[in-house]
């Protein structure tokens, strides 16, 4: 993304930047690559919305960043729909372990009903 945050009368972030824009992954994957290059082993802070911070840790980590996700304001209208996106993303990223812990539950709540 061609956003900067810098502060007031600061210059402008010189570094190197992915001409390439897709979704979070594809992102992270192009920009280790960027950091690889230019500085092995670095680390760096990933800057989105709060309700994504914590699907963008997930991301980062399997993508192998070495980073903190920090997670900005966002609308108190668009919380409700964020938060169900996320959870649902979420819970699709891991759907074997998730759902095996979902049919777990009901065995064990179907089996506690038929020995009462």
């Amino acid at each position: 993304m061609p956003h900067t945050l810098t502060a007031p009368d600061s210059p402008p972030p010189g570094g190197p930047r992915s001409p390439r824009a897709g979704p979070t992954e594809e992102n992270m994957l192009f920009s280790k690559e960027l950091m690889e290059r230019a500085r092995p082993g670095s680390t760096c802070v990933i800057v989105t919305n709060n309700f994504h911070a914590f699907r963008a840790a997930l991301t980062a980590r399997r993508a192998g960043i070495d980073g903190q996700v920090v997670g900005s304001p966002t609308a108190a209208y668009f919380w409700p729909s964020a938060t169900i996106r996320e959870f649902v993303a979420v819970f699709l990223q891991y759907k074997v372990v998730n759902l095996g812990i979902c049919l777990t539950l009901i065995l064990l709540g179907v089996l506690a009903w038929l020995v009462r």
